[in-house]
């Protein structure tokens, strides 16, 4: 186990995250711990999953003694991902660390414990709660943190409970849309979103284009601009399928099958391809699979708009000149921005447990501490008042127009679904002139026939 140290509110300087384009001076709205004076009580269990031991279903999680020595409703437990920051060495850790700090010394009647858990494998989330749900729950959490696409699975296994009666409508109202689409599921509010990453955007050269970008790909054809994204990678049909939804595309039909158009997928890709036959897009675009591939692209002036995300944009705006931003141009309008998320889950059925459980996740995501943290981390708040705790400047801004109209990255990009729409990519460059009627018709067919 690892104990980290309680400190008081004093704070570090963040400006080594504030973007460059900013004078720095923004940055001191948001500060961190620098001292460390005390013992945290709080404690903290990372584990190496491997070396995990298997949910014990023989032993209870505490005896006899302990278990009389304290109130079961006093114990608070809390899983939260690997990739959660919590070393206090570190900005972001910091900050995390004194949230944390600072509910344990409100509460020192609590005892909690905040564990990191991996999603799967050996001594995992999923498996403690397979394996220990029906016949040890006390060796089970009473709070988790898990990425939006796994909410679904636990709510459906009964691993996570409802919160709309246990957070206030106040909590609520403040979210952003996305935030609600992240945690409703079947109808029932089952989680709090904490924060959302990923949220993509263009990236372009502003010493190769001065003004604001097109919001059509069909008007770069009347600039210099020269795009380039991953289209031999999963970005690749990522981009794909907001061409295809910005054209009015359908994904699925009342039985919740898929119904794809050949229509809107064959209207995005000959936007593509009319960038092809023009010379904007290059034929070596078709052999980039990655990000890493696409920056290099970019930053050697092959390019000069890419679709790019929040947190590489902040970390390329350090070391990059001339580099702007904007809605990345779409069939119809700027392509709707999607995101990832990260969901706090009351995993407790006892109902003293839930009450300790939803008033952590409610310290966790108010709008100071979801702000401060999500600033450090270089996450993004799904609140709308965290973000009013960022330095306030244009790509703030920016920010807070394309959170309020973010979606939720589907989960079939990771399926079948999105191999098919990399395929088609790839397809079309594969030729000069690709057929791509054929290469949308077959890419439909496929796709609804899983």
């Amino acid at each position: 186990m690892k104990k980290f140290s309680k400190t008081p509110s004093k704070f570090l300087t963040l400006a080594i995250l504030s973007f460059s384009f900013l004078s720095l001076a923004a940055c001191s709205l948001l500060e961190t711990p620098n001292t460390v004076e005390d013992s945290l009580s709080t404690t903290v269990v990372v584990p190496t999953p491997a070396d995990t031991p298997e949910p014990s279903i023989n032993e209870p999680a505490v005896n006899d003694s302990e278990e009389a020595a304290k109130e079961p409703s006093r114990a608070l437990t809390v899983w939260v991902l690997p990739e959660l920051d919590l070393d206090p060495d570190t900005p972001a850790g910091s900050i995390l660390n004194q949230q944390l700090t600072d509910f344990d010394i409100n509460h020192p009647e609590i005892e909690l414990k905040v564990e990191h858990k991996s999603i799967i494998g050996q001594g995992s989330m999923i498996d403690y709660f397979s394996s220990a749900s029906n016949v040890a729950p006390k060796i089970l959490p009473d709070l988790i943190l898990v990425p939006h696409n796994l909410l679904p699975t636990f709510a459906a296994d009964g691993y996570v409970y409802p919160i709309e009666t246990l957070v206030t409508q106040e909590d609520i109202d403040d979210l952003y849309p996305v935030g609600h689409d992240l945690t409703i599921i079947n109808g029932e509010r089952m989680g709090y979103p904490y924060a959302i990453g990923g949220l993509t955007h263009a990236a372009y050269n502003s010493a190769v284009y001065s003004t604001t970008l097109p919001s059509r790909l069909d008007q770069v054809l009347n600039t210099p601009l020269k795009p380039a994204f991953p289209a031999s990678g999963k970005d690749g049909a990522q981009l794909l399928l907001q061409l295809y939804l910005d054209e009015g595309g359908q994904i699925y039909d009342e039985e919740g099958n898929f119904a794809f158009e050949s229509t809107p997928l064959l209207v995005g890709l000959r936007r593509i391809q009319a960038l092809r036959a023009n010379g904007s897009i290059s034929d070596e675009v078709g052999e980039i699979s990655n990000h890493e591939e696409m920056w290099l692209d970019f930053k050697s002036g092959n390019s000069s708009l890419i679709l790019t995300n929040n947190g590489r944009f902040v970390t390329e705006l350090q070391e990059t000149a001339d580099l702007s931003y904007g809605q990345f141009p779409g069939s119809i309008g700027g392509l709707d921005p999607m995101v990832e998320g990260w969901i706090w889950a009351v995993s407790s059925a006892d109902p003293a447990r839930q009450a300790l459980a939803v008033e952590l996740l409610t310290w966790m995501a108010n709008s100071t501490n979801m702000g401060d943290w999500t600033y450090t981390s270089q996450m993004l708040p799904v609140r709308q008042s965290a973000l009013e705790r960022w330095p306030e400047d244009d790509y703030s801004r920016f920010l807070d127009t394309e959170i309020d109209r973010a979606t939720v990255k589907p989960e079939l990009l990771s399926s079948n679904v999105g191999s098919i729409l990399q395929g088609a990519m790839q397809a079309l460059f594969s030729a000069t002139d690709p057929q791509v009627v054929t290469i949308a018709e077959n890419a439909v067919k496929a796709i609804n026939e899983n």
